[in-house]
């Protein structure tokens, strides 16, 4: 993940015009322009995987415990263990995370794990996806106004 970050920051500004990134560089007092990304402890000592969804509308989403999301999605809804059945039930309910990013992990695994989680049954119609989508992130569906200050002299 630090490495794909460093790949990341490193084509912005290798794309960016060369004027732009040694302004940027003096204006921050830095002599190389690669940031220092400060990592939080908890993510630092995550054991038990990390999922990472880069969201253009978002930007980066991050959720520790992601193994048993993972795995849980790779059993296609078959014998999901208690873990993995809470797990995916915690990755449509997290705030944090987009359905862009559910939808995600839908396309490459498919979203009979979400069904089984949520004890919809298989010859349910596939509609309970984006039920469950605007149920527990409707936040991402609502127009949203940028953040504005008003300075006043």
């Amino acid at each position: 993940m630090v490495e794909d970050m460093r790949k990341f920051h490193q084509y912005q500004f290798d794309t960016a015009p060369k004027k732009d990134v040694e302004a940027f560089l003096k204006k921050h007092q830095l002599s190389t322009p690669l940031p220092q990304v400060e990592w939080s402890p908890e993510l630092l000592e995550c054991d038990d995987g990390i999922g990472v969804y880069f969201n253009p509308e978002e930007e980066q989403e991050m959720m520790t415990s992601f193994e048993d999301v993972r795995s849980g999605f790779q059993k296609q809804g078959r014998d999901l263990t208690a873990d993995e059945a809470e797990m995916v039930r915690q990755f449509l309910y997290a705030d944090a995370i987009s359905p862009q990013f559910v939808k995600k992990l839908v396309q490459d695994y498919g979203d009979a794990s979400i069904a089984a989680a949520f004890l919809i049954p298989q010859d349910c119609d596939k509609y309970y996806l984006e039920y469950l989508l605007r149920r527990y992130k409707g936040h991402f569906y609502r127009k949203r106004y940028p953040s504005l200050t008003i300075v006043d002299n």
